[in-house]
C-alpha cells in the first residue's frame, strides 16, 4: 500500500501491506481520513469487487484498475505487492488507471455460477478425453456410431468389468472402479 499527496510531485510513501479483514480496512481509514479526501485504487482480482462496494458505502472514491490495463515501463517484468502499489498510485495521481466496471451483487453471483459451469464443462471434456486417450493406448475400440450415449457409456461399463485385471479375486485392488467413472461422465454430457 502507498500513499500520495494529490496535488505535489513527491514520491509515494510506503505504507505496507494491509489485509482484507474490514476492522484492518476501517482502522486505515481512520488512520488517513484527517490527511483530506482519499482517493483509494486497487487491481481487480479473484477476490470479486466487495471491497469496492464496502469503500463506497463507507464514502470513499475507489476506482478497481483494470489490470492488464495499467501502465508499465518497458522491461518491467518484476512484480511485488511494493511495485504494485507504488505504481498504483502514481498512476492513480497522473489520471492514468482504467476503471472496469463493478458489477452488482447480483451480477457477480451470476457469474460465479456461469464461470463454474464453464469449468465443469471443460473438467467433463477433459475427463473423456483422458479416457479416449485410455482406450487407445490399449486398442480398445467402440465399434458403435455414436460416443457418449447410453449404449456407449454401457460398452464402457461392460468392458471395464471384463478386463482381465477386474477378474482376480483380490480386493486389495487400488484401481478405483470405472464404472461410476464412465457412467458419471456420460451422464452428465452432452
Amino acid at each position: 500500500m502507498a500513499r500520495l499527496r494529490r496535488n505535489t510531485h513527491e514520491p509515494p510513501l510506503e505504507l505496507g501491506t494491509l489485509g482484507t479483514q474490514q476492522y484492518a480496512i476501517d482502522r486505515l481509514i481512520e488512520k488517513l481520513a484527517g490527511r483530506g479526501t482519499l482517493r483509494i485504487a486497487y487491481e481487480a482480482g479473484p477476490c470479486g469487487f466487495w471491497l469496492e462496494r464496502y469503500l463506497r458505502s463507507k464514502g470513499q472514491d475507489c476506482l478497481v484498475a483494470a489490470p492488464s490495463l495499467i501502465p508499465k515501463r518497458p522491461g518491467e517484468r518484476i512484480k511485488t505487492d511494493r511495485r504494485d502499489a507504488r505504481n498504483l498510485a502514481l498512476a492513480l495521481r497522473a489520471g492514468t488507471l482504467t476503471a472496469v466496471h463493478v458489477p452488482t451483487p447480483e451480477q457477480e453471483a451470476f457469474r460465479d455460477v456461469v464461470r463454474a459451469w464453464q469449468q465443469s464443462k471443460r473438467d467433463i471434456t477433459a475427463a473423456k478425453q483422458r479416457l479416449k486417450a485410455f482406450l487407445l493406448r490399449n486398442d480398445i475400440r467402440y465399434s458403435g456410431r455414436a460416443t457418449w450415449n447410453a449404449a456407449h457409456r454401457r460398452w464402457l461399463s461392460d468392458s471395464y468389468s471384463q478386463a482381465p485385471h477386474n477378474k482376480s479375486s483380490s480386493k486389495s485392488s487400488s484401481m478405483p472402479s470405472p464404472n461410476v467413472s464412465a457412467a458419471a461422465i456420460g451422464s452428465s454430457a452432452s
